[in-house]
């Protein structure tokens, strides 16, 4: 997961897309495992540096997860909202 999460974080914006759009309602569990994974290294970055810019966002990736886990949105379009909202 860290090769995917590190495009994420740090990747251009059409490279995170390239990688949201192969998440569909079929394999959302895929997404909810890395979602974990990336929840565990952000919280522990966060509170390491005291980093609010990552708190932000972490707390970003809990609600996506949420909303992922209680209906039928399609995970790659939540992500790519999730990474259109960081430009706001």
């Amino acid at each position: 997961h860290l090769r995917e999460i590190n495009i994420y974080e740090s990747g251009p914006l059409y490279a995170k897309f390239a990688a949201a759009g192969k998440y569909k309602q079929e394999n959302k569990s895929e997404l909810i495992s890395l979602m974990d994974s990336w929840i565990i290294k952000l919280r522990s970055e966060a509170v390491i540096k005291c980093d609010i810019g990552k708190l932000n966002f972490l707390k970003k990736i809990l609600k996506a997860k949420s909303i992922l886990c209680s209906t039928n949105v399609n995970p790659g379009l939540l992500l790519e909202e999730m990474f259109i909202s960081q430009y706001a």
